[in-house]
């Protein structure tokens, strides 16, 4: 089973993602990068050049590709689980968990990053953020002042990861890394 770790544009999924991947020695699948390489452009020109429809049918692709492999950490767009039933296949996949970062963080990052959608901030965020905590089965509160290393003790703390690496019982991947 694996990890997909969820929220708005900007709260850190691919960065946490990357990381929990790395110091837990798992696959990372960010369903952004795979159709950036997949058409050679970014998630913004694909929206341009082929619309949004086209982006959100490539983007279920990438979904079916991620669910491929087990046991891996998976970091979705920000928009991925309002569009078909891809909130349904992805918990086929593993846990969801959304990654809540306060809204003047996210605003400032999303000023520093334009987005892919014609959407303002506000209207974006009063339609989504709202659904994150139901769509997802935990959450993690994160300051978006928290050091890398302390947002990934939060993760620790709000899911059994025993659940999703498949190890036997009462072992740890992250004890085996530290030698414990």
């Amino acid at each position: 089973m694996s990890l997909i770790l969820c929220g708005f544009r900007g709260c850190g999924k691919t960065t946490l993602g990357r990381l929990l991947a790395e110091k837990l020695n798992l696959s990372f699948f960010d369903t952004d990068h795979w159709m950036n390489l997949r058409t050679g452009k970014s998630c913004s020109q694909i929206v341009k050049e082929s619309g949004e429809a086209a982006f959100r049918n490539l983007e279920q692709k990438a979904i079916i590709q991620a669910g491929k492999e087990r046991s891996q950490i998976i970091a979705t767009g920000g928009g991925t689980l309002f569009h078909s039933n891809n909130a349904a296949r992805l918990r086929m996949i593993g846990m969801l968990l959304y990654i809540d970062v306060p809204k003047n963080v996210l605003q400032a990052r999303w000023q520093s990053h334009p987005p892919m959608l014609q959407d303002s901030f506000e209207e974006l965020y009063k339609k989504r953020q709202p659904w994150y905590p139901v769509l997802a089965e935990r959450k993690v509160s994160l300051t978006g002042e928290n050091s890398l290393e302390a947002a990934l003790e939060e993760i620790w703390e709000a899911i059994p990861l025993e659940r999703f690496l498949l190890l036997q019982p009462g072992e740890s991947r992250m004890a085996q890394q530290q030698g414990l």
